[in-house]
């Protein structure tokens, strides 16, 4: 019976171990903080990478200052890349002029250029411990 036990709590042990789970803050730093909302979206895969409907996890913020944190719980280790935007009129995407080019703000995780679309490797960080990242909102027309 002890021999039982013993090794129904080693296999638990074992398995928390391979199922560990992390907490990710965000800093958003830029925001214009007169109102609506900070739409985040988290994604783990390139495949995935800017399809709303397949991100990993997603959140949406007041905002009512220049710096928005955000926490998420239970993400799991592995490769991510996250997309911002903030929609100031509450509509539920992401505005653009007739040329296609932002009229909110927005923003992605990592190094990218705003002068091309970013691509998840642009992006990606790595998740396997606490993680903070901190993410700059762009505006191109306030």
């Amino acid at each position: 019976m002890k021999k039982q036990l013993l090794t129904i709590i080693l296999l638990l042990f074992i398995g928390y171990g391979f199922s560990q789970n992390y907490s990710l803050t965000l800093n958003v730093k830029n925001c214009d903080p007169s109102g609506g909302k900070i739409m985040i979206a988290g994604f783990k895969g390139a495949n995935d990478f800017n399809k709303k409907e397949n991100s990993a996890f997603n959140k949406a913020v007041v905002v009512n200052d220049s710096t928005v944190e955000v926490n998420f719980h239970n993400i799991s280790s592995g490769k991510y890349a996250i997309a911002i935007y903030h929609d100031q009129n509450i509509d539920n995407k992401l505005n653009t002029n007739q040329i296609g080019i932002p009229t909110e703000g927005f923003g992605f995780s990592g190094d990218y250029s705003l002068f091309k679309k970013p691509k998840f490797n642009d992006c990606s960080f790595e998740v396997n411990n606490d993680t903070t990242i901190v993410i700059n909102m762009h505006y191109l027309w306030n």
